[in-house]
């Protein structure tokens, strides 16, 4: 999403450890130019993960700004964002049930990392549309995800186009990962070996019914004294 229209309840961001400085290029910087201050949001937190994820929550903002409330997402230069951005969607799932809610509407997400802090802009690319999905299948708490990409952004068009590519790897991935899961037999038949002749002819009922039902029925003698 290159936009930024329409209502959202969390915004993401990154900053270094307690360095909340309002940059001229920083997305820290542009907040404090429409009147939101992160370094005061900052002082009183409404939940605090850095610890574990990285990540902290600040209490709602106000009615005249266009979003809800700030996530952000502080790491220093001994890791690599790419690497723990998943933690900002862990903070963000337990923030929203811990909350009392089923769910939240959008959580908008820029390139993590990739202005000031200097992070690779495709790596942290991948990174987002890698967690965002997995967590999303995962039943995180957050109707829509958002992964923004500037307009201005002097790569803005090969960026887009390793977006829709990466997205869809993760889909096929998924795709596969399914089937690969998938059962091999449409029906295990568990029965006690008395049982056996009344077993088969259900099993022969059900085979007439449909040629391609896959049944299992267990043939070992040694295992059909058990069911």
């Amino acid at each position: 999403d290159t936009g930024s229209s329409g209502p959202v309840d969390l915004l993401a961001i990154s900053c270094f450890p307690d360095d909340y400085l309002p940059t001229s290029t920083s997305l820290v910087g542009q907040l404090r130019r429409n009147g939101v201050d992160v370094g005061h949001l900052a002082q009183h937190k409404a939940r605090d993960e850095r610890q574990r994820w990285q990540t902290w929550v600040s209490h709602p903002i106000g009615d005249d700004s266009s979003f809800g409330r700030l996530v952000c997402f502080e790491y220093g230069w001994d890791r690599d964002p790419s690497v723990v951005v998943g933690n900002v969607f862990r903070a963000v799932s337990e923030f929203v049930l811990d909350s009392g809610q089923s769910e939240v509407g959008v959580l908008r997400l820029p390139l993590l990392g990739t202005g000031d802090q200097g992070a690779d802009k495709s790596k942290m690319l991948e990174a987002l549309v890698h967690q965002a999905y997995t967590h999303l299948r995962g039943a995180l708490p957050v109707k829509t995800v958002q992964i923004v990409i500037h307009t201005l952004e002097e790569s803005l068009h090969s960026l887009l186009v390793e977006a829709g590519s990466r997205i869809e790897q993760v889909k096929n991935s998924w795709a596969k990962n399914r089937l690969a899961a998938a059962p091999e037999y449409d029906y295990f038949v568990s029965y006690r070996r008395p049982d056996r002749p009344c077993v088969e002819r259900i099993v022969d009922a059900l085979r007439a019914r449909n040629s391609t039902m896959k049944v299992f029925i267990d043939q070992d003698p040694a295992a059909l004294g058990h069911g």
